[in-house]
């Protein structure tokens, strides 16, 4: 299994928190869940009070690996609340330009993305890896979504159609929040053509949110969004 934490810390070129285990017996990362065994990096963890995710704690191990441990240092946090992290590095997925990017011209697997929708929050070690660009799996705030790009492109095409054929058409929908926390995202225009409503109803959370960035009535452009860098101080792990 692919390591979230690692794969962003690589992008990130953070180096692990912690030290080497030398124990004999298998640990179970708190967090991520991952297993860890001599030689891999570990570091301590007691949840504080200021810790809000104990409903996502997998193991009592007292321990998270040192990659884990790594992104959840403060500075670390923050600047990552919104990116993808591959092995050619990490970009910005702050923009809807960003994200057009990643849905029409993603970056090869595996990678791991995430998206923020408030301060602070925990989102790395939560996150599937995508290792197949056809279906690609997202941490959007507190839900894990998936975005089949087969389907997306479909869908695209047919705003597009719809978009020629009826030039006062914009999307269909009620709304299209990029946080997905409006009360109508993602609810059809009642007066949506009958092809369209049965291809909306086919669609997942992450194709719908995905289109927040997509369909919107001015044009986005999928450029290579900035990378992610760290300052020094960051970088040594300094909060």
């Amino acid at each position: 299994m692919i390591d979230a934490a690692k794969l962003a810390c690589d992008a990130l070129h953070l180096t692990p928190l912690g030290k080497q285990y030398t124990g004999d017996d298998t640990l179970m990362c708190a967090l991520s869940g991952r297993l860890m065994s001599e030689g891999d990096w570990i570091a301590p963890f007691k949840p504080t009070s200021g810790f809000t995710d104990d409903m996502f704690i997998v193991a009592r191990s007292g321990v998270v690996s040192g990659y884990v441990a790594a992104i959840m240092q403060g500075p670390v946090l923050i600047r990552t609340q919104r990116g993808v992290f591959c092995a050619a590095g990490a970009y910005s997925l702050a923009k809807d330009d960003d994200r057009a990017w990643l849905f029409l011209n993603p970056p090869a697997p595996p990678w791991v993305a995430v998206a923020g929708t408030s301060i602070g929050q925990h989102l790395i070690w939560k996150t599937p890896v995508t290792v197949d660009n056809a279906i690609m799996q997202i941490r959007v705030g507190q839900e894990n979504v998936v975005v089949r790009r087969t389907v997306l492109d479909a869908v695209l095409a047919a705003i597009k159609q719809e978009r020629l054929d009826n030039p006062g058409f914009t999307n269909g929908f009620m709304s299209l929040d990029r946080d997905m926390k409006a009360p109508n995202h993602g609810i059809p225009r009642t007066d949506l053509p009958a092809h369209l409503s049965a291809l909306y109803a086919s669609l997942t959370r992450g194709e719908i949110w995905a289109l927040a960035a997509l369909a919107k009535a001015k044009a986005v452009t999928p450029n290579t969004p900035e990378k992610l860098s760290l300052t020094r101080k960051q970088n040594e792990n300094q909060d």
